[in-house]
């Protein structure tokens, strides 16, 4: 059996016949999950090889046939355990809300992988912005005018900042995130006019918590 079992990121060194071998790609898969790229096109489609490969590396999606990346139980393997494998996924899963869901409770920058749909779905949204305030820009441009969603980028891990510095550095934070947002919402004056609104708005936030 010892001699079936290769090392780490062999398998793109070894015969065609040995990346059609299960047995082989399986063992590959379960100690580098990048190892699925030089699979064969049938194994690449084989469930229970692609999961032991999105469970040790969720980036591993990408390199799933077209059907398995549009399969909720192995695209939530993933998501678990790299939120960015969502960007591998089939644009149905993308727009699946329990899908979403898992992938921004573990790191909310997650939603920028989101359909528009969802980046306008206000739970969503605000379990990503409670995980990371940076990604509130990719919200919809209605839930970002919402004041319980504003509070909630201000926090850290739920909680409201203990003192002005930790306040700072959070206005901060959330300055960085607007910076980043689309040229597209740069370049609109109306959305450039409502942040301003919303910057005062989290200011008086800000204050009340004190």
């Amino acid at each position: 059996m010892g001699q079936d079992v290769l090392p780490g990121r062999a398998l793109r060194y070894t015969s065609k016949g040995r990346r059609a071998d299960k047995g082989i790609v399986l063992a590959a898969a379960m100690q580098d999950g990048s190892e699925l790229q030089y699979a064969s096109s049938d194994l690449r489609d084989d469930e229970e090889v692609v999961l032991a490969a999105v469970r040790n590396k969720g980036s591993a999606l990408q390199f799933a046939s077209t059907t398995l990346r549009a399969d909720k139980d192995v695209v939530l393997a993933a998501a678990t355990q790299n939120c960015r494998a969502l960007s591998s996924a089939a644009p149905e899963l993308k727009d699946d809300k329990e899908m979403v869901l898992a992938a921004v409770r573990r790191d909310g920058t997650a939603l920028q992988f989101a359909s528009a749909k969802i980046m306008e779905d206000r739970d969503v949204v605000l379990t990503a912005v409670t995980q990371k305030s940076s990604v509130l820009p990719w919200a919809s441009e209605a839930l970002m005018a919402d004041k319980e969603l504003m509070l909630a980028a201000t926090k850290r891990s739920g909680e409201a900042p203990h003192d002005a510095a930790e306040a700072l550095m959070l206005t901060a934070q959330n300055a960085e995130a607007l910076r980043d947002a689309s040229a597209a919402f740069r370049a609109d004056r109306a959305m450039a006019t409502e942040q301003l609104s919303l910057a005062a708005l989290l200011i008086d936030l800000l204050a009340a918590l004190h």
